[in-house]
């Protein structure tokens, strides 16, 4: 007999935001012993079959929003909805059916009417609490302002998934690399290398003697097209286009997992590669709403461990960007 959650998570938003939003729910699992249930969109849904066939969350399943919505079986058992971001309007879905509590943000006013277990996040504060212990505070309704036990969950949550990741079959590789680059788009709103700069960082790496993998999607591909104009042709051969489009994702985690490096803006390619294990070179705006203290990836708040290594850019200063790129990534040993 199929199972019903009792627990349903509303994370319907980004991939990276959906990432950030798994140390928290492991941990209320863990906690709880409560079988918990994602609604996530259909673009997403691939993480959530991989992170249940290396069963990280036993007990749990994921839904995509369609299957919802033309099955009200999965609402028959719920006690507890958890918004964590996305489509709102699940929010009214949740009190028409009568769940008693409904958790989550109150960052819209639909939210006020919606959800009575909400959290709201005080300007003054927003910007330095990461979106994991956000999260976490949602979950346990923590009130407190400073708790250890932000730090306890993402050490507990990385352990236990890299025990269960070194368990996995990856798929077998044609080729690895030491360095992948996901250039990702311009104008999306997070901060990002132009095309020059990433024309050059991809020469110096090309000179150092790595093995380069981009990663993108077909949305990507105009912008890596014309970070290839500034190229030459020995140097565009020389380079691998990993399309996340055509790709399966066993086969896209397999290149990361395995590499040396990834090199990324905050996106959800940066998010994945960090909760793989994988260390992480990034560069983050000092803009309150794209701090690297509030999006950053998992591997930056490790305190056991160094596996993010983050720029953070005060001002114009993409030449000391790739600078400190660069000297992080010739660390590596071939």
């Amino acid at each position: 007999m199929q199972k019903r959650p009792k627990v349903l998570i509303n994370r319907t938003d980004a991939l990276g935001d959906l990432i950030l939003s798994l140390p928290a729910a492991y941990w209320y699992w863990k906690k709880t012993n409560v079988d918990i249930s994602f609604l996530v969109s259909k673009k997403n849904f691939f993480l959530l079959e991989f992170l249940q066939k290396i069963n990280l969350f036993p007990f749990s399943y994921f839904l995509e929003e369609e299957v919802l919505l033309e099955n009200s079986f999965y609402w028959e058992n719920v006690e507890e909805y958890v918004f964590l971001g996305g489509n709102t309007s699940w929010n009214w879905k949740a009190l028409r059916k009568g769940i008693e509590r409904r958790k989550g943000i109150y960052s819209r006013l639909s939210s006020f009417f919606t959800l009575n277990r909400g959290q709201r996040q005080k300007r003054s504060i927003w910007p330095f609490f990461s979106e994991m212990e956000w999260n976490r505070r949602i979950f346990f309704e923590e009130k407190k302002e400073n708790s250890k036990d932000f730090f306890l969950m993402v050490e507990d949550f990385y352990k236990d998934l890299q025990i269960k990741l070194e368990k996995h079959n990856f798929c077998p590789l044609e080729k690895k690399y030491t360095v992948i680059v996901h250039p990702g788009m311009r104008n999306t709103g997070t901060f990002n290398l132009s095309t020059k700069e990433y024309s050059f960082l991809l020469k110096e790496l090309l000179r150092s003697g790595h093995y380069i993998g981009i990663t993108a999607t077909d949305l990507d591909l105009p912008f890596i097209e014309k970070i290839f104009e500034f190229l030459t042709k020995v140097e565009r051969d020389s380079l691998d286009i990993l399309n996340g489009s055509s790709l399966s994702f066993e086969k896209i985690i397999s290149y990361l997992r395995e590499a040396s490096f990834v090199v990324a803006p905050s996106t959800g390619i940066l998010h994945l590669a960090s909760m793989l294990g994988t260390p992480v070179v990034s560069y983050y705006s000092s803009l309150a709403t794209q701090n690297v203290e509030r999006w950053g990836p998992i591997g930056y708040f490790l305190k056991t461990q160094n596996k993010a290594h983050i720029f953070k850019v005060e001002k114009d200063e993409n030449q000391e960007i790739l600078s400190f790129v660069i000297k992080k990534i010739k660390e590596v040993k071939l």
